[in-house]
């Protein structure tokens, strides 16, 4: 049945993701506006399809673009592109009425696409769905923002003003494209993937794998297909078991479910920001056994994919908020040491209370006049940066601390107070924190050593 296809669904245009809506400022969406079809939109579509067939436009021409080499969910399929420049401020259906015709008389098309530069009138896009949908092809729209969005997503487009890189990769007004960084791939060596992490989370009625796989961000789609339908064949036949219970329950058995969680680097996996997601299966697997099925954007020999449209967001975001060792360190130390000493402070008043030195009154007064230290602190430690692998299990150990730390006094707030009427209730609780609070200044400094 034909159907809507969103951009990144088209393998060539996955990286339109990379740029959001709101990101498209007016200038470029007017330079956009003004390209001329012949010479800058058809080309520009062309080389991000890798397409470098030049087709004659005259009286014979089907479509401005008809081409073999589009990925659609998986399959390589034939589509053909309506291309509207500058010429057609407005697109009405008269504009393309024709082209429509021509185009669903074409055997074997998998994709019909309009791509318009000008406001794309009702009747346009009445007349372009309904030809698609009455011949059963799956059809895609772009408009001038979604257009703009895939033509600066691949560097066609200068995102400063929208005018075309020529091939010296500068735009009219001087601006110059980056250069990048140059990638090798040597063709005689298969592309590789490592299985990161294996779990057997098998039960008594179904053998179950989940895999993270970390692969090179850079590879095309295909490229991803392949390794996750090699990896998932894989462990189908794994014999790794968690236990023996388990050894012995499934042992010689094929797997009946295989998720696999794909990262393209370490902090991916860290953030579990994953590049795609599978799940495959066993048709023959008892319904009452099977999971919930993931809602794949593509289905590759049995194989449910879904890819996250988020992945590069989320990637930039972490990147972006990812401190140095240095840079954590600096922010993080003195935080960390203010929060030690609230505590050690608050371990000794409980000390010279129990041993008679101070009483009651003096200790709930001493308490009292430091919350508002500890809760700043607790505050500035939830805006601390991500921090770098390395520092990960010392960033963690800090801020069981803060917690820490936040508890010991909790009683000693204006709702704690209500809660806790009682200042023995309030020390009772403290000294309960405490002991956490003295587990984890041992890891601390154990952890301390570790990163220096």
């Amino acid at each position: 049945m034909a159907k809507l296809i969103r951009p990144q669904a088209v393998d060539q245009f996955c990286k339109i993701l990379r740029v959001p809506e709101s990101a498209v400022s007016e200038t470029v969406l007017d330079a956009v506006r003004n390209l001329d079809e012949r010479r800058e939109l058809e080309p520009g579509i062309q080389e991000i399809l890798f397409d470098p067939n030049q087709t004659p436009h005259g009286p014979t021409e089907i479509a401005d673009i008809i081409t073999s080499r589009v990925i659609l969910q998986g399959e390589k399929i034939n589509a053909a592109f309506i291309l509207k420049g500058k010429s057609f401020k407005k697109v009405r259906s008269t504009d393309i009425a024709h082209q429509i015709l021509k185009v669903t008389q074409l055997q074997d098309l998998g994709l019909m696409v309009l791509c318009a530069v000008g406001d794309i009138q009702d009747d346009a896009h009445r007349d372009f769905v309904t030809g698609a949908l009455n011949a059963g092809v799956d059809y895609l729209i772009l408009d001038r923002l979604d257009t703009a969005r895939l033509l600066l997503a691949y560097e066609k487009i200068c995102p400063d003003d929208g005018t075309p890189f020529d091939e010296e990769g500068q735009c009219e007004h001087g601006h110059a494209l980056d250069d990048g960084i140059a990638l090798e791939i040597r063709i005689r060596d298969d592309h590789s993937y490592e299985v990161l992490r294996l779990r057997d989370i098998s039960h008594a009625g179904a053998k179950r794998y989940a895999a993270v796989v970390l692969i090179d961000p850079h590879y095309e789609r295909e490229v991803i297909r392949r390794i996750v339908t090699q990896v998932t064949e894989e462990l189908k036949t794994s014999r790794y078991h968690r236990n023996e219970m388990v050894d012995q329950r499934w042992k010689g058995t094929e797997a009946h479910v295989v998720w696999l969680y794909i990262a393209g680097s370490i902090d991916d996996v860290r953030n579990t920001n994953w590049l795609a997601r599978t799940e495959w299966i066993d048709p023959q697997l008892d319904e009452q056994w099977r999971p919930m099925e993931l809602d794949g954007d593509e289905l590759i020999e049995g194989i449910s994919l879904k890819w996250n449209p988020m992945y590069e967001d989320m990637r930039e975001f972490h990147s972006s908020h990812t401190a140095s060792k240095g840079d954590a360190l600096s922010v993080l130390e003195p935080l960390i040491h203010r929060a030690i000493e609230l505590g050690r402070q608050a371990e000794h008043l409980i000390e010279d209370f129990e041993a008679g030195k101070v009483t009651i009154a003096q200790l709930d007064a001493e308490f009292t006049e430091r919350v508002a230290e500890v809760q700043q602190v607790y505050k500035e430690s939830g805006d601390l940066p991500f921090p770098p692998v390395d520092l990960e299990d010392y960033d963690q150990v800090c801020q069981s601390l803060f917690a820490d730390v936040d508890n010991i006094y909790l009683g000693f707030t204006k709702l704690g107070r209500e809660k806790w009427s009682t200042v023995e209730a309030r020390v009772e609780l403290a000294k309960t924190h405490l002991g956490s609070f003295r587990e984890d200044l041992e890891r601390w400094k154990f952890e301390q050593e570790k990163i220096h």
